[in-house]
């Protein structure tokens, strides 16, 4: 680093020095000079126009002018080597010269430093050239996937001609379109998907909530009364359709109503993937719950969930498979809707605890705007987790009773009798 200011001074000595340089040694000027070769061609113009003159007025025959105007050329080359002579008159260095080459070499000294604090320190310099090898890697990187995107897309249309009712095709296609930007075109291969399935198609209701949403971002995520109008659609079919609710839910919040919106989003959560749970969802209910709480009295409290929705399970495990296991681990029994991944209802006991009877009801749901009185049927999961946490994992036993009805009042028998592979 000392290396490096040295450098700088010296530089910014050479420069100076250079400014000031001419103050010592311009104080002469050449301000005259005089050339014999143009007085030279002056006399031989003169002497020519005078020959042209006397032929012109018969004097002079046409082959004596040629010979006289010859010889005046030969002369007139005879005398073009004529000396030039220069006068130098001293230059007077006044106060006013000084102060410029003063104000000049500040200016440098200035400039150069602002130059080196901008750009120039070590560090700074270091960090700009790993900045800028990012960007670049960045960008290749950029235009390497759109251009894989594009292939993608390509090789989705070209089996979208051979095969339209294949809708996980349309739906990735939407999504290549989306993940370009090109909302629009997302919707429009969205309604195209609609049109071609029908509304009977278990997927119908998925694709009119995306191509709301879609219709959302190309209106430059403002809220439009075509995706309104699609929205509602989606929820008349499924009313657990995760974008549609998700739409739903910033309406409610674009309008202030951040109650609403919560319930809206606390029902997305229920079939939507854990990507958006995790990067939207989870953290816009949060932000949410926040300032809902801010804007909250101290004093106010939400008032109670009274419903009569349960399901009474008798739980039990194969003799064989509890022999296998410790009477201390875990046991998860969890309500989903049906098709859903997010529990609407949970309960935690022991392997040594069963046989047993529990209860699930509203009181058990991990989130209290979505939980059993929001739907009709659910699958009921009950699983031995030998890591302790209720994500399945190899090697645990569970048993799951799909399409539950909630509080048709019968007791669910169940006995965990399988294990996951």
């Amino acid at each position: 680093m000392t290396a490096l200011w040295l450098s700088i001074i010296g530089l910014l000595f050479t420069a100076i020095f250079i400014v000031f340089l001419p103050l010592f040694l311009g104080r002469k000027s050449a301000v005259t000079v005089s050339d014999q070769q143009q007085q030279n061609i002056a006399i031989f113009k003169d002497r020519l126009s005078e020959l042209e003159q006397e032929k012109n007025q018969g004097n002079t025959s046409e082959t004596v002018f040629l010979q006289l105007k010859t010889e005046l050329e030969k002369s007139l080359l005879a005398d073009v080597d004529g000396t030039i002579t220069a006068t130098f008159t001293p230059v007077t260095i006044s106060t006013k010269h000084w102060l410029i080459s003063v104000a000049m070499a500040f200016f440098v000294m200035m400039v150069s430093l602002a130059m080196y604090a901008d750009l120039g320190s070590s560090e700074n310099y270091g960090k700009y050239l790993v900045q800028q090898a990012q960007i670049k890697v960045e960008e290749k990187n950029a235009q390497k996937g759109r251009e894989q995107l594009v292939k993608l897309m390509d090789a989705l249309k070209a089996k979208l001609k051979q095969n339209p009712n294949d809708v996980n095709a349309w739906q990735l296609l939407a999504s290549s379109y989306a993940t370009m930007g090109a909302y629009q075109q997302a919707a429009d291969v969205e309604l195209a998907a609609m049109e071609r399935l029908g509304k009977s198609h278990p997927s119908y209701a998925a694709l009119k909530g995306s191509y709301a949403q879609m219709l959302f971002q190309a209106a430059g995520e403002r809220i439009t009364p075509p995706a309104i109008q699609a929205m509602k659609e989606a929820l008349a079919i499924d009313p657990l359709e995760s974008s549609a609710l998700i739409l739903a839910g910033i309406e409610a919040f674009t309008l202030g109503d951040l109650k609403q919106a919560l319930v809206f989003w606390e029902k997305a959560k229920i079939k939507a993937n854990e990507s958006v749970v995790a990067t939207f969802l989870e953290p816009v209910i949060a932000q949410t719950q926040a300032q809902l709480a801010q804007a909250m009295p101290q004093t106010q409290q939400a008032p109670a969930n009274v419903s009569n929705a349960k399901i009474s399970i008798h739980l039990d495990i194969d003799p064989v498979l509890k022999a296998k296991v410790s009477p201390e681990l875990s046991v998860f029994v969890f309500a989903r809707p049906v098709g859903g991944k997010m529990p609407l209802a949970a309960e935690k006991l022991f392997v040594k605890d069963l046989p047993t009877t529990i209860v699930l009801d509203d009181s058990k749901s991990p989130m209290p705007t979505a939980n059993l009185s929001s739907v009709a049927e659910v699958d009921v999961t009950a699983r031995v987790a030998l890591s302790g946490q209720p994500k399945a994992n190899k090697g645990d036993l569970f048993v799951t009773v799909e399409k539950v009805k909630v509080n048709d009042g019968k007791v669910l028998e169940m006995m965990i009798n399988k294990e996951v592979e």
